[in-house]
């Protein structure tokens, strides 16, 4: 029996044929393009500084371009907004003036209708402006505060930031 041999590991033998390693070095050119994609936001009238740092390298003097241009737009905006204010100011006034014109008038022609003994047309005619004037008195009212409401939930999610 062939005995069993524990703990040694045999040893390759030896080829009887040559073998004979070639190595080759090759080179390659690879041509490719490399692509960088940058996103960045921001938010409000003005970009961050690197940006603006970036735009002078560019083209020199361009952020003091900017923030002309920014402010002007600003100052034009504002001298809009006065204006739409005060004209809005002075048609409230002539509405308010007309209105108390139409009623005294209207309030005038009771009074004569009444002293001249037709008293159920002068008091249509008295009462009539005074329920006119409530009535738009309270539908200007509903209106402002359904205004203010809508502007404060417009603005509600502004504020969360």
């Amino acid at each position: 029996m062939p005995s069993k041999r524990r703990g040694k590991a045999r040893e390759p033998r030896p080829s009887s044929r040559k073998r004979e390693v070639v190595q080759r070095e090759t080179q390659r050119t690879v041509v490719g393009i490399q692509t960088e994609t940058r996103i960045s936001a921001y938010q409000g009238p003005l970009p961050p500084p690197e940006i603006l740092r970036e735009l002078d390298d560019i083209v020199p003097g361009s952020p003091s371009r900017l923030f002309t241009l920014f402010e002007d737009q600003a100052r034009h905006r504002m001298d809009l907004e006065r204006r739409v204010v005060g004209s809005d100011i002075v048609q409230s006034r002539l509405g308010l003036l007309a209105g108390c014109l139409i009623a005294l008038v209207i309030s005038g022609e009771g009074a004569f209708l009444i002293w001249n003994g037709n008293s159920t047309e002068g008091l249509v005619a008295l009462v009539t402006p005074i329920v006119g004037l409530v009535s738009i008195f309270f539908y200007g009212t509903k209106s402002r505060k359904d205004e203010r409401l809508q502007k404060a939930e417009r603005q509600a999610p502004l504020r969360k930031r």
